[in-house]
Order: C-alpha cells, then structure tokens, then sequence
C-alpha cells in the first residue's frame, strides 16, 4: 500500500461534510413552535388609569381654601410641596389616589376639604411600533389613528417583514392585556394593507412585525450552515492543498 493511501481522500472529506450539512438541515424541524392562537391573553387584569411621574404638573384646588390651593410640579423625588402638608408623595399614583391622600391629610387640618386635582400637561397619547420596518419608533395617536399610517410612519415594513402575521398589544376594554394577530388572509398583495387602514388603534397600543420565514430560513442557513463551514474551509484549506502538493509530487 503506498504511502498517500493511508491519509483521507477528498472524496472521504466531502461525503462528510455533506452529512454535517444533512444533519445541519434536519435539526430545524426541531425548533418549529406550533401555530399561534388568534388572540393571546395575559394571566393578569389591569385598570386603565394616568400614574403620575416626575414633571407632571397639577392644579390642586380646595374648594372655598384660595390659600391652600397650588399649581404644583412633581418633583425628581416624586413629591410636591403643598401648604399645612409641607411634602407629599405624589409620583407613582393616580389622580385619584393622589386625590383622596391629600383630602385625608387636609382632614386633620380642615372641616370637610374638597379636593379636585387637574393634571395641567398630560403626555400625549402615542403608540408604537416594533420589528421590521424601517424605523423603531412611537408615533403620536393623533397623527396614527390606524394600523397603516402608524407602519407608514415608522417607515413601513422591510423587505424581511412579515405583513401577513403582524400583531397587536393592546390592553382591552375588560382590563386584560392581549395579543391579536392580523390574519394577512385578504386577497391579493395589496389586501392585507386595506385591513391594516381598516384596524383602529387606540393610545399605547405597542404593534410588532415579525421577521417573515424566507428571512428566518436564511438567516439559519447563515448561522448554522454557511459560517461554520467557512470555519471548517478555514481549517481545512492549508490541509487538502498540502494533500494535493503530495499527490502531484508522487505522480
């Protein structure tokens, strides 16, 4: 037996190489997750109530009390400073938690104290926009009132977007956070767009675009099969050229 025989023939290196391909191509249908349901629920309830943070501005007005009442703004340590209650906690509560905390503490001070609490400068509804498209960013509701002008002010989809499985978050009117999916089953190419104008949206509705299959299988190609077997090329390369020098100089 000569000398060459007993080194792996390119033919042995290429059969395995193409089963670690195989192999590579097979293992995906373990990663497939099921289909998703119409509509995904969180497991808890929520109100929909303002919460109060640093910089909100207030009116506090006590009725027939002029001097105790004060247009106020919420501290960097979440408090205000309001006369015969000197500090008072208000960031991280609502207006009317607020309310009733400040009516119980001019209790002690006042006879029957009536409060009303005005927020001066409420942020501005917005809603926002996740995923592929062309710009990640949160849209206010005024210049966004349906699915499409917020995807078209975000710069619409990316050629990686799925527009047929887009979903929104949104918290319903019975306090649960859901998830709907938009069905992309109207005709045509243009037709899940008409249901994307058709699809009102309401303020902190959170929209996502996922990444389509054809991207998704691409992008397993690359980080499962192209770039390790450049690695594998890499260290291979030097190895089979010295194979083939030997070949040459045994002829």
């Amino acid at each position: 037996m000569k000398d060459k025989d007993k080194n792996p023939s390119l033919l042995f290196i290429a059969t395995t190489l193409l089963t670690l391909v195989i192999t590579a191509c097979s293992s995906q249908d373990a990663y497939q997750l099921p289909a998703e349901p119409e509509v995904i629920a969180s497991l808890e309830r929520y109100s929909r109530e303002y919460v109060l943070v640093p910089g909100d501005q207030l009116e506090v007005a006590v009725y027939r009390n002029s001097d105790v009442s004060r247009v106020v703004t919420i501290r960097a340590d979440g408090f205000v400073s309001l006369p015969l209650l000197d500090d008072v906690k208000a960031a991280e509560l609502s207006i009317s938690e607020l309310d009733a905390t400040i009516t119980g503490r001019l209790s002690g001070r006042l006879v029957d104290p009536e409060v009303t609490i005005i927020l001066v400068n409420p942020i501005e509804p917005m809603v926002y926009v996740y995923g592929d498209v062309r710009g990640v960013t949160a849209v206010p509701l005024r210049q966004a009132k349906t699915l499409a002008q917020a995807i078209a002010f975000a710069g619409g989809i990316t050629r990686d977007g799925a527009k047929g499985e887009i979903a929104l978050v949104r918290l319903d009117d019975d306090g649960f956070l859901r998830m709907h999916f938009m069905d992309g089953e109207t005709d045509g190419p243009i037709g899940p767009y008409l249901q994307f104008q058709n699809t009102a949206l309401r303020a902190d509705d959170l929209i996502v675009v996922p990444e389509n299959m054809r991207s998704q299988v691409g992008r397993f190609l690359t980080d499962f099969i192209v770039e390790p077997l450049s690695a594998v090329n890499l260290i291979l390369s030097p190895y089979l050229q010295f194979e083939l020098l030997a070949d040459l100089n045994n002829r």
